[in-house]
């Protein structure tokens, strides 16, 4: 699959804070994962709240729209089930974001 570059990624003053984003992406996908399997709602709103302010703030628009459809489902009321397989979708883009190949 391809990876999700961040429209900033030729942007020299971003990679360094697109290195520790990035990193940061995969335990918070896996932590929206097991949310779900702990039925902590929360836990998973409080997530993908965060995931959707940050996602397009780093260039990560696709994470944000994700994000935000989580979001609203959860805040609309839909039960952890329901948003399984989008949240499923999200923490597939979270692993599949990838900081400037040339940082670091």
């Amino acid at each position: 699959e391809e990876p999700l570059c961040s429209t900033y990624c030729e942007d020299a003053s971003m990679k360094d804070i697109l290195v520790e984003y990035v990193a940061d992406l995969s335990t918070k996908g896996r932590s929206m994962k097991q949310a779900i399997v702990n039925k902590d709602q929360d836990l998973l709103a409080s997530l993908s709240a965060a995931l959707r302010s940050s996602g397009s703030t780093y260039g990560f628009d696709p994470i944000t729209e994700a994000a935000e459809k989580v979001e609203k489902a959860l805040a609309d009321g839909a039960a952890l089930e329901a948003v399984r397989e989008d949240v499923n979708a999200l923490a597939k883009l979270c692993t599949l974001a990838r900081p400037p190949a040339e940082a670091g």
